[in-house]
């Protein structure tokens, strides 16, 4: 099951095969929720672990760089991949 609280964002793009994806999003005084999904290979990367790479390094940011900026990022691989973000407001 998805939750509607958030998770991570790392990145599958030479394995990846999008047979499906949704997303959903919405903005509220106090939040800015969005919701991704896709059916793309499962992640690996422990989301509570990302953090930035060496500064010479290819790749790797993606996650940590999410992390820095949402207050809620969360990963469910229950159904497919669910990525839930949220940025608190004010």
């Amino acid at each position: 099951m998805c939750l509607t609280h958030p998770t991570g964002f790392p990145e599958h793009r030479p394995k990846v095969v999008h047979r499906s994806s949704g997303r959903a999003s919405s903005l509220n005084p106090n939040r800015l929720l969005a919701v991704l999904r896709d059916n793309a290979e499962r992640t690996t990367v422990p989301v509570d672990a990302a953090k930035m790479p060496d500064e010479m390094s290819d790749g790797g940011r993606g996650l940590a760089l999410a992390k820095s900026v949402l207050d809620i990022l969360q990963y469910d691989a229950a159904e497919g991949n669910c990525w839930t973000l949220v940025r608190l407001l004010g």
